[in-house]
């Protein structure tokens, strides 16, 4: 395989989404090179160092409209006052306390047990200033558009002082009626981050 190397490097980078069994056709009827594809395996895998994995980003980021926003959050960061922002963000976690796979031998079931029914999610949401975490709060329930707007009234309003800027993502809940009313009635603004790009 060592003078395949070089031919089968190019190969991959071009096609990097290629299957073994896809690579496999591609050395027999462009090199000339009949292998398993356990051969196969072993050498992209051992020798080259290669890794059949993907991490897929939404082809959206590609619009002309998605980067001149990203464009334009990423000047209006530069000139605006940090000590006065304050990034919302929730974390959920479920009480289910299983792992979610297991491993058994082909064709049998990976049997576990759990609460029939009487898990619940858990989710914990905060402010984060320059200086502090503020407004901590944890709820019973997957986060949705009646608890964010509890959340805004009840714990995080009463923090803000006139000109924060509160920001958050694009979650459907921060998105809800009234929302920027609740933020505006103490005297701050939200805004949302850019579509396709996170808080970290």
């Amino acid at each position: 395989m060592e003078p395949y190397e070089d031919a089968i490097k190019a190969q991959l980078v071009d096609h990097p989404s290629m299957t073994l069994k896809e690579l496999q056709s591609w050395l027999e009827s462009e090199q000339g090179l009949i292998m398993s594809i356990s051969a196969i395996d072993k050498f992209v895998r051992q020798k080259l160092g290669y890794r059949y994995k993907k991490t897929v980003f939404a082809s959206e980021q590609q619009r002309d409209d998605v980067a001149l926003a990203r464009e334009q959050w990423q000047a209006w960061q530069k000139s605006c006052d940090v000590s006065k922002l304050v990034f919302l963000d929730e974390t959920s976690s479920s009480t289910e306390l299983i792992r979610r796979y297991g491993r058994a031998v082909a064709g049998a079931r990976c049997i576990d047990t759990a609460p029939a029914g009487h898990w619940q999610t858990l989710t914990f949401i905060a402010g984060l200033r320059m200086d502090q975490l503020t407004a901590p709060w944890c709820l019973n329930q997957a986060m949705n558009g009646d608890a964010f707007k509890e959340y805004l009234s009840s714990q995080l309003g009463p923090t803000l002082r006139p000109g924060d800027i509160v920001i958050c993502d694009n979650l459907s809940a921060h998105k809800v009626a009234v929302v920027q009313e609740l933020i505006e009635a103490r005297g701050a603004t939200m805004k949302y981050l850019p579509p396709y790009r996170t808080l970290t």
